[in-house]
């Protein structure tokens, strides 16, 4: 389900100064987040400058202040709400388009091992980077927390909607985002995106027990 992929995922999305199909740029504060969220994945929160950001986003000067008064900051926690619309949105359309729930968990792992494997392994997750950044910057705690939140809603509506209790759903839907941050860290590290598809698959086996 390679759709799934947040489309600023793909290494070239922020830089082309028309998309894939020859539409317009996007703005430039889209193209600020979409820089952010990829420079965050590849450097991490701290190693990442405004600086790199806007070279990324091919935005003038002044411009990440105009869009985003707090900064770095506020911009990070705009990457997140972005992030958190983009996989909500597809975890949504797997749902409406009638995935069953470990379906859903099993198409979601393909897409990210699909992902590390197009990026080198070169960017994990942005939430894990945020999360590292809690720190020195706690104001980012509200953002990031909120975006796991949205994602967890979404995996508990898909795993309702084969017929898991709510209360079962909530605690899947959480240990399916725990794995799989992990299990992306841990394929990353290894090079070997292999490893996130067998740990998903243990949920996807779970999950499906309790489908049934």
């Amino acid at each position: 389900m390679p759709g799934w992929i947040p489309r600023s995922m793909l290494p070239s999305i922020v830089t082309d100064s028309v998309s894939s199909a020859g539409l317009p740029r996007p703005g430039t504060r889209l193209r600020l987040i979409r820089a952010a969220v990829r420079l965050f994945q590849e450097r991490g929160y701290h190693g990442t400058g405004t600086a790199d950001i806007l070279l990324a986003a091919r935005a003038p000067r002044g411009s990440l202040y105009h869009h985003f008064k707090g900064g770095k900051v506020e911009l990070a926690c705009a990457a997140a709400e972005w992030l958190a619309d983009e996989v909500t949105l597809q975890i949504e359309h797997l749902r409406t388009t009638g995935v069953r729930a470990s379906g859903a968990v099993e198409s979601v792992a393909r897409a990210s091992a699909a992902w590390l494997e197009a990026t080198r392994y070169r960017q994990g997750t942005l939430l894990a980077a945020l999360t590292a950044g809690l720190g020195a910057e706690p104001s980012l705690a509200p953002a990031v927390a909120a975006a796991f939140r949205r994602i967890e809603k979404a995996f508990t509506m898909t795993f309702t909607a084969s017929g898991i209790p709510a209360n079962t759903a909530a605690v899947l839907a959480q240990t399916t985002m725990v794995e799989l941050e992990g299990a992306l860290l841990l394929a990353r590290a290894h090079r070997d995106s292999q490893l996130l598809i067998e740990r998903m698959s243990r949920i996807g086996r779970q999950i499906s027990g309790a489908c049934a």
